[in-house]
């Protein structure tokens, strides 16, 4: 490694199944239907899943979501700023 390098903590796959795992048994719990995706620091999705009912494209939605939250490094009140917007 270069003096210049850092690492990047990066979610192991198995613990990504298990994030996924998790999202769905919860929001199970409180009756949601949801797609969740899991993407390492640069965008690539790890791990992703979509509970029956769910369209695929809901899964696609879900990963471009993931993807711009891990490089876009803005804030939740930022997005939550854009989704209420009107267009």
């Amino acid at each position: 490694m270069s003096e210049h390098s850092r690492s990047v903590p990066v979610v192991p796959c198995d613990c990504a199944v298990g994030l996924v795992e998790a999202a769905r048994r919860h929001a199970r719990e409180n009756g949601w239907s949801v797609a969740v995706a899991v993407v390492d620091p640069w965008g690539a999705v790890v791990a992703s899943g979509r509970m029956d009912g769910v369209p695929p494209a809901v899964l696609e939605f879900a990963a471009d979501k993931a993807y711009t939250a891990a490089l876009g490094k803005s804030s939740k009140a930022f997005f939550e700023r854009m989704a209420s917007t009107p267009v």
